[in-house]
């Protein structure tokens, strides 16, 4: 008889087995349902307590199951504790197939950040899918839910300041309560992306004014790097961005917001006489108008109590003109003396590099058959994906799922996984208690949760040669 335990993902950090098994349907959660009411109907039907009690000296995040034939209890560090449990909790009942062994659990995360950035900018995804999503993430231990609203090809985001802004298909204040409920519900934090200065051809299809041309302009049906940027030069434009962060602070809880910073050309720049004399007042050169944007970006439009992260791009700059030590920067691109750079500033750092198993729409084989875009990130690279152990400034990692190519939910769920679960185990353990061997072996798992979930494909996972 197999264990369950020993198949869920990320793998459990500890696990001491003592006896026999029994059912797993007979547990049911008794104690404090409003905290737990998201998970507490798997439990609801049970003839056996699953108790809940903080215990003291636990790490953060951290959780022990005590499973006994009498009871199942649960305790934790804090609430991300207990909900990492309820996590765990819901992937065995779907792969327990009806029974548990008695025995012990303590687990818990090596990253702090552990997240997930879905595109919704190319392709619209409806809030019932989004939903989904969350759920898988919360049963795979990720914690951040990044959430790309605005790109060249839409802005999906109503703002109560700029309705006109809005592609066809967006998500209203309505949509975005329930993203951030659902998710607040397993733990996940929300964190919205509004793209500048770069990236902002569907922006400036509605608010010409704040491009160095004046338009006309308007969103993008193709995909790539555009010219039309916001004009640094122009005063107007800060105004504007101030507007729409202070009503992205209003709609989302985080106190953290991504704002871009990634392939901004400087050729508007460069032919805006604006630009050219905001850059000239700085004494600058021009391809340093980026750094003058950040600068005001940061210290004129962010709202109170509000921090920023930007894509590594944005710390280019450095260590020649100084970057504000409380900018998180997303590393995506893979160079090495970049990461000194910006850890020597003392900047945080959040790992997704997009040639080292990150970027999820990359195929996921060297095959011309297979389903993928620009590059290849193996089940393996998202694995062993690099995390600069022992930087104290390296809060975690994520995978990026953008969606130029993908507008049906079965493919996001094919180029997910069993990607995104590989990742969610290298954000979880260490490197040394990593085995890639024995995260294939647990991939036969993985089906029968995501269907638990409602997630399928209408083609097989592609395992790297497993079978699932």
């Amino acid at each position: 008889m197999n264990d369950p335990v020993l198949s869920l993902i990320p793998r459990i950090r500890e696990y001491h087995r003592s006896g026999e098994a029994f059912p797993f349907s007979s547990f049911r959660l008794s104690g404090d349902e409003e905290c737990l009411g998201y998970y507490a109907d798997i439990f609801r039907d049970g003839s056996l307590s699953v108790l809940t009690a903080r215990k003291e000296g636990l790490e953060k995040g951290f959780y022990e199951l005590d499973i006994t034939r009498e009871r199942l209890i649960v305790s934790y560090s804090d609430e991300s504790g207990l909900l990492n449990a309820m996590g765990t909790l819901r992937q065995l009942s779907a792969i327990s197939q009806g029974y548990l062994f008695a025995g012990n659990v303590k687990d818990g995360p090596s990253y702090r950040h552990r997240g997930l950035l879905f595109d919704c900018a190319r392709h619209y995804f409806p809030v019932d899918y989004i939903l989904t999503l969350l759920d898988a993430m919360a049963v795979y231990h990720l914690n951040v839910f990044h959430w790309h609203l605005t790109d060249d090809q839409g802005w999906r985001l109503f703002l109560p300041s700029f309705p006109s802004i809005c592609s066809e298909r967006s998500y209203s204040i309505s949509d975005v309560n329930i993203v951030v409920e659902r998710a607040a519900k397993l733990g996940i934090e929300v964190i919205p992306e509004i793209e500048m200065p770069g990236h902002v051809s569907a922006l400036l299809s509605s608010c010409p004014q704040i491009g160095c041309s004046g338009g006309p302009y308007e969103a993008r049906s193709t995909y790539g790097v555009f010219d039309e940027v916001l004009c640094m030069g122009n005063e107007e434009t800060y105004e504007v961005i101030r507007k729409i962060l202070n009503d992205v602070h209003t709609l989302f809880p985080s106190s953290r917001i991504v704002c871009g910073g990634d392939e901004c050309p400087v050729t508007a720049w460069r032919g805006c006489s604006r630009c050219r004399d905001a850059v000239s007042a700085s004494s600058l050169d021009i391809e340093k108008a980026q750094w003058l944007f950040t600068r005001r970006l940061v210290k004129e439009c962010l709202p109170d109590g509000m921090s920023v992260i930007l894509w590594d791009d944005a710390a280019r700059f450095l260590p020649s003109l100084p970057v504000d030590k409380n900018i998180t920067f997303l590393l995506w691109r893979c160079d090495e003396e970049r990461v000194r750079t910006i850890l020597e500033n003392g900047n945080r750092i959040i790992v997704c590099r997009h040639d080292d198993g990150a970027y999820l729409d990359y195929k996921q084989a060297d095959d011309p058959d297979e389903m993928g875009n620009i590059g290849v990130n193996t089940l393996f690279s998202s694995y062993n994906m690099k995390m600069y152990e022992g930087e104290a400034k390296i809060t975690g990692g994520q995978g990026n799922l953008w969606t130029e190519k993908l507008d049906r939910a079965e493919d996001v769920n094919y180029m997910l996984f069993p990607r995104l679960a590989a990742l969610s185990e290298n954000f979880w353990l260490l490197s040394g208690e990593k085995d890639f061997d024995s995260f294939r072996s647990r991939l036969s798992s993985m089906e029968k949760v995501l269907l638990s979930l409602g997630i399928t494909s209408d083609r097989p996972y592609y395992t790297d040669g497993g079978a699932l």
